[in-house]
């Protein structure tokens, strides 16, 4: 469609060195600009879908880091509590 746009804005100023192309040249342009556009939309819908993969990964990874940083403030008091004496575990 663009082509064929461009194609008639040349035709229309007249452009002397200008040769417009034939019908089976025009019919491959067509075909290869469809061809373009239906390999853009579907580039466009994959692109959309990894952005939403990449937003869930980034979600889950929030999760994962705050459940680790709280496991790992657990085991650190829990090996502080091992490490003490006798004593002072039974007191805590």
């Amino acid at each position: 469609m663009v082509a064929l746009v461009c194609l008639y804005f040349l035709y229309y100023i007249q452009f002397d060195y200008f040769i417009l192309p034939d019908k089976s040249e025009a019919d491959k342009i067509n075909l290869s600009l469809e061809q373009i556009d239906s390999r853009w939309k579907k580039l466009s819908v994959e692109i959309v879908s990894i952005e939403t993969m990449l937003h869930e990964a980034i979600h889950h990874w929030k999760r994962y880091k705050a459940s680790k940083d709280l496991l790992v403030g657990y085991m650190e008091e829990a090996e502080r509590m091992l490490e003490a004496p006798a004593e002072q575990q039974l007191v805590s």
